[in-house]
């Protein structure tokens, strides 16, 4: 016996992860009485929202940190 983890939305299960089920075999469905403690992977708005994020980020500046040099010695 395998078991897969998804979720159900809008009348489909949804698979978390990449399996195939063979044509033919007995399934048992478990509801759970929890929410998903993940984002939905086909939610288009939040990964729309993600991206351009990270692409303003790309556009920000990095400000210049002190160098330093781990291999002297530093009397404390």
């Amino acid at each position: 016996m395998e078991a897969y983890q998804g979720y159900f939305e809008n009348g489909q299960f949804i698979p978390l992860g990449n399996f195939k089920i063979p044509d033919k075999k007995r399934v048992i469905l478990t509801v759970l009485d929890e929410a998903p403690r993940f984002p939905a992977m086909n939610d288009l708005a939040a990964w729309d929202s993600f991206f351009s994020k990270i692409k303003a980020a790309e556009d920000e500046s990095v400000p210049d940190f002190e160098r330093i040099h781990l291999n002297r010695e530093v009397d404390l």
